[in-house]
């Protein structure tokens, strides 16, 4: 969707740039297709600012054990253990790391994270999209094994 209204408002763009020499009929034919262009120039805006707001704040994530999901907070990078409960095993959420990756200056953006599997079902790659740092996320149902850490 978002290429779709890119490449309308490049061939906008270029259409109401074109130059060449007009009579009174022509030009105000003209500035009424600029205005036309300008109203749908700041429609494509109003989308453009809407579908930045949709990015969620949390995402789930499966990993292979059917029980257990990665919750993700894509603003700050933190992330949890989810378990549902079946049987014998209880629902539950525990931190694989709760600590935000955001310095005190950074702005708090939704959708700046985003969890990536690996062929080992216990990791995962956080990838921090603003920056390009990236973390090694390792869950575990034993919680001393949690980890998340830097990759260099």
């Amino acid at each position: 969707m978002k290429k779709l209204l890119v490449i309308l408002t490049m061939l906008l763009c270029c259409s109401a740039f074109e130059v060449k020499a007009q009579t009174k009929t022509e030009v105000d034919e003209q500035a009424m297709a600029d205005s036309i262009a300008m109203e749908f120039v700041n429609a494509l805006y109003d989308i453009y600012e809407k579908i930045g707001r949709d990015v969620p704040r949390y995402k789930i994530y499966q990993t292979e054990n059917v029980l257990i999901s990665l919750k993700l907070d894509t603003a700050t990078g933190r992330v949890w253990m989810v378990q549902i409960g079946v049987g014998d095993s209880y629902a539950m959420e525990v931190a694989v790391d709760d600590k935000s990756l955001l310095y005190y200056s950074d702005k708090v953006v939704a959708g700046r994270y985003e969890l990536y599997p690996t062929k080992n079902m216990y990791n995962f790659i956080l990838l921090d999209t603003q920056e390009g740092n990236v973390y090694q996320v390792q869950w575990h149902t034993n919680a001393n094994k949690c980890i998340r850490t830097r990759i260099y």
